[in-house]
């Protein structure tokens, strides 16, 4: 071939760009003369006309506007995906930075996610070439910072599955750069933790590592209670995991370092970068719809797959539980609570039948069962959350009946669970007011004070604070127990109304006291400023008017009413 036909930059660029652009049997059906398709044909296998083609379109994509070059932008875009497939190493790197100048400069660049980011994963993150491996990661971070992160990690999490483990461990790797890079608040990190089972289990030792690097860093961002939601790993594996994790207690919260366009901190005139706001620093506020969460732990409960408990009770459990044998009753609730401890989040299914069975063993007269029968209502509230709610009137007037027992490990036990179930309901005191009504009036002194305590920790609890006639019914009971003949109880009463106290103001509080002794004010009132709510300050004070300011406090004499201006030109020509 002579040096006029080697001379190949005089054809145009889309023609030098395909790659291995057909056979000579396809070049031969395109519609030019047989020996200009031939010589196409040839042109196709020529690795250095490509790359020098990839070079050429380089630069002309960085020149290209949005805007007024759109047909241009659509011209290219049908070349991207084979460019990235391209067999030639060389021209594959320089591919890759024409395809950066495209997803960087074009108005549609999310188009072309679905044909190269799984080609990335596959053949470049985990190439020989160092410039490969480097601009594959830019190219992945840039597509994740043009629209949004999910459909770029959507397809990195597909790479997992893939078979050769150097492709595997160079997608978890380039997972964990950009959670290091954009941090966690637009992404959804379940689709993450559904796929590190098999990572850490890998039979790969560098799988495994890479995978490790990733629960890491996603710990650093969301918290240690991901290790929760892994399920079934290695003993060992998990130790490590955890030993790595609690190293980082003592460091600082992490902050992005990459943004996406549309949270990208504005700049200033002069060039500096303004000061981060929380989108910027990726932190979630109240109105965020991100689908994670930066700077704070992320409840495991969020991130795991719901179970439905009742596949896990033991088969002989319903007849074990009503055994006349107390260690086959023993046995019942045991091997429930080892599989309510094992599950992170419990699917709302129907559990009627088995809260029934656990609340009957609350009685139990054998004190271990009972208490692994709390244990168990206690786990199914926490997992369940909002449908637990349900069962409140079930499980909780054993339990305030049980409140007499005298051992103080039971007690507190019982606590924690009544606790756990009112968190369960609209946290508004007055859904238990059955159970404080029933507890003032109970016999037992130990009884009456355990409720009234509840009713102050179910006040500390709760979002708003409730009407005024329902304050009114709770001061009363305060002011009943407060005279009660057992000193615990008249001291519960006090802390309960310490809580009043703060939850209104001590304005709106003093109203409902009456004649109500001083010195047991006193010490009401020393209750209330240890007392923690969680009713924000502004909402827990009724609405006041503005104090007005000193100068306008002070009295203005009112003026007299003022005549109407007088028409002084009309009253001289009078």
């Amino acid at each position: 071939m002579s040096k006029e036909e080697d001379d190949f930059s005089s054809l145009p660029l889309t023609d030098r760009l395909a790659h291995k652009a057909g056979t000579i049997q396809r070049a031969i059906s395109a519609g030019h003369g047989l020996a200009e398709r031939c010589n196409r044909a040839i042109l196709a296998a020529k690795w250095n006309v490509r790359l020098g083609a990839y070079k050429e379109l380089t630069n002309e994509l960085a020149t290209l506007d949005a805007d007024h070059d759109a047909i241009k932008f659509s011209e290219y875009e049908g070349f991207m995906e084979k460019m990235v497939r391209d067999s030639n190493s060389a021209a594959q790197e320089q591919a890759l930075q024409a395809i950066f100048a495209f997803v960087e400069n074009s108005p549609h660049p999310t188009r072309t996610i679905e044909g190269i980011v799984p080609v990335v994963v596959e053949k470049c993150l985990s190439a020989a070439k160092p410039g490969t491996k480097k601009h594959s990661l830019e190219l992945l971070m840039l597509y994740v910072e043009v629209d949004k992160p999910m459909p770029v990690i959507e397809r990195i999490v597909e790479g997992f599955e893939l078979k050769t483990p150097k492709a595997v461990a160079a997608a978890v790797k380039a997972l964990t750069e950009i959670v290091k890079a954009f941090g966690t608040r637009r992404i959804d990190v379940k689709v993450i933790v559904k796929a590190l089972g098999k990572g850490l289990g890998h039979k790969d030792k560098q799988v495994r590592a890479e995978t490790q690097e990733l629960v890491v860093e996603l710990c650093r961002w969301v918290g240690s209670g991901l290790l929760a939601t892994l399920g079934d790993i290695n003993p060992v594996a998990l130790k490590d995991l955890t030993e790595k994790v609690e190293k980082l207690a003592g460091e600082d919260k992490p902050r992005p370092t990459r943004y996406l366009r549309s949270e990208r901190p504005e700049e200033s005139s002069g060039g500096d970068q303004a000061p981060p706001t929380a989108a910027s620093e990726g932190v979630a506020s109240d109105s965020d719809d991100g689908v994670g969460q930066a700077g704070g732990d992320m409840d495991p409960w969020d991130l795991a797959d719901p179970i439905d408990i009742n596949d896990k009770v033991p088969d002989n459990f319903y007849t074990d539980i009503v055994s006349k044998k107390w260690k086959e009753r023993k046995g019942a609730v045991d091997e429930l609570h080892k599989a309510l401890t094992e599950t992170v989040r419990i699917a709302d299914k129907p559990i009627t039948m088995l809260v029934e069975q656990l609340a009957a063993r609350i009685k139990d007269a054998n004190i271990m069962v009972a208490t692994v029968s709390l244990q168990c209502i206690e786990l199914l509230a926490i997992k369940l959350r909002a449908p637990f709610a349900q069962h409140h009137t079930t499980v909780v007037p054993p339990m305030i009946e049980k409140l007499k027992e005298r051992k103080p490990a039971f007690i507190e036990l019982e606590r924690s669970v009544l606790d756990a179930v009112f968190s369960t309901t609209s946290r508004d005191p007055m859904v238990f007011m059955q159970y404080f009504e029933e507890g003032v009036d109970h016999k037992n002194p130990q009884v009456r004070a355990e409720c009234i305590r509840l009713l102050g920790r179910c006040l500390s609890k709760t979002p708003s604070v409730p009407a005024k006639a329902n304050i009114k019914t709770m001061v009363d009971m305060g002011k009943k127990i407060a005279d009660d003949g057992d000193a615990g109880a008249r001291e519960a009463a006090l802390e309960m109304l310490g809580v009043v106290d703060r939850l209104i103001g001590e304005k709106a509080f003093d109203v409902f006291l009456g004649d109500f002794d001083k010195i047991k004010l006193a010490k009401v009132r020393e209750y209330c400023e240890k007392a923690t709510i969680s009713v924000k300050k502004s909402a827990s004070k009724p609405a006041t008017k503005p104090k007005p300011t000193h100068a306008a406090s002070k009295k203005v004499p009112s003026r007299p009413p003022q005549p109407p201006p007088v028409n002084t030109e009309r009253q001289e020509r009078t």
